[in-house]
């Protein structure tokens, strides 16, 4: 499938342009021999309707010059690009999403390796044993003994990027803690690694292709482009969490998403701030195995339930913003001058309703939603 999709994209773009910028180290020095790539990239307007390293821009490379600077020549320049910066010795960087031209420049840090007793150190693997540049490896997990923390934990880092070998490292203040990681990877499914030790030679972490799921949006007779779609877990504990991936529908409506992880079930959801006064009940949909594809059919839109209440206190902020969340979706909407607050488009289900205001305290709201809702209230309570 994703084959398919880079042979389709693969046309000479009709408005041209060049990437530029420097790559330097501490001082600005320049990084001669950096490699600057073309890591994944977005519409300038609009959703994109296929996966971010499906553009055939996505792969492209250079090296810098002496000065450390480079131009990746002839992208689509009506994309924005993000771009990853790698040299050895040094930390990867990625840039943040921007149109073409200059402006992409890079400082990276060296990457300090003198304490190896506290670094988890891997190697990030194709199947073919390739090493897989760019490669972005999250904290998943800690563990000591039999005790695991998740999240962001004390003493730990919790984020590294692999470089021109694969290769990264985590710091963990005690040896003793075995770390769990994602890695996601440009045109690989995600994979966690578990167990990892500090200390220990470099650990190889394979990843595959992963799983692909595909469907189609509509009214009921039409079809509706450039809806977010999202994908999330249905089983969303920390221990096995993959993250939320998103796209958007192409102009027949049609939605791939690549990447996913395999034999797992995923709720396929059309975001509600796409949507909104209409709605799609998630549909879930279980992925197999690498390389395959799974249907999700056709979803079909119906109208969203509407949810009214009211923000009650003594005096209500000019700007307040209320939010109604699924955990893998959330509408957002600003309160009027009365308090008083809707939101359109919403589907069945479960949500937690919740507004945050500087110097309050205000409980959120958990809502079970099957029909129209008039009812909320969100008190504040103002802090001691």
């Amino acid at each position: 499938m994703r084959k398919l999709l880079l042979s389709l994209l693969a046309t000479v773009p009709l408005f041209a342009a060049d990437l530029t910028g420097r790559v330097t180290g501490p001082g600005g020095k320049p990084l001669k021999g950096a490699h600057v790539y073309v890591y994944t990239a977005q519409p300038q307007k609009g959703v994109g309707a296929i996966c971010p390293e499906c553009y055939v821009d996505c792969g492209k490379k250079v090296t810098v010059d002496a000065n450390g600077r480079f131009r990746i020549k002839s992208v689509d320049g009506k994309l924005r690009f993000n771009l990853l910066a790698v040299a050895d010795g040094y930390e990867p960087a990625f840039s943040e999403y921007r149109d073409p031209g200059p402006g992409f420049d890079f400082e990276l840090k060296p990457r300090d390796v003198s304490d190896e007793a506290h670094l988890v150190r891997g190697q990030v693997v194709d199947p073919k044993g390739k090493p897989v540049v760019g490669a972005v490896v999250h904290l998943q997990a800690v563990r000591q003994g039999k005790r695991v923390g998740y999240g962001r934990i004390p003493g730990v880092e919790w984020l590294s990027i692999t470089n021109g070998n694969g290769e990264f490292a985590l710091r963990v203040d005690d040896p003793t803690w075995l770390l769990d990681v994602r890695v996601e990877a440009r045109n690989f499914g995600p994979r966690i690694a578990r167990e990892l030790l500090p200390g220990a030679p470099l650990q190889k972490i394979e990843v595959n292709v992963g799983a692909t799921i595909a469907g189609r949006l509509t009214d009921g007779t039409k079809p509706l482009p450039g809806v977010r779609v999202a994908f999330a877990q249905v089983d969303r504990r920390s221990a096995g969490f993959l993250g939320i991936d998103e796209i958007g529908t192409d102009a027949k409506g049609e939605f791939v998403m690549t990447g996913l992880g395999t034999e797992v079930e995923y709720e396929v959801r059309p975001r509600m701030a796409s949507l909104a006064p209409l709605a799609v009940v998630p549909k879930v949909v279980k992925t197999g195995a690498d390389r395959s594809s799974a249907d999700a059919g056709t979803l079909t839109t119906t109208r969203g339930f509407r949810v009214q209440g009211r923000v009650d206190g003594t005096k209500i902020p000019e700007v307040t913003r209320v939010t109604i969340s699924s955990g893998v979706d959330a509408q957002i909407v600003e309160v009027q001058s009365d308090g008083r607050f809707e939101f359109t488009g919403v589907p069945a289900g479960k949500y937690s309703i919740s507004v945050a205001v500087r110097g309050y305290r205000v409980p959120p709201v958990r809502q079970e939603v099957s029909a129209d809702v008039e009812n909320v209230t969100l008190v504040l309570q103002q802090e001691p």
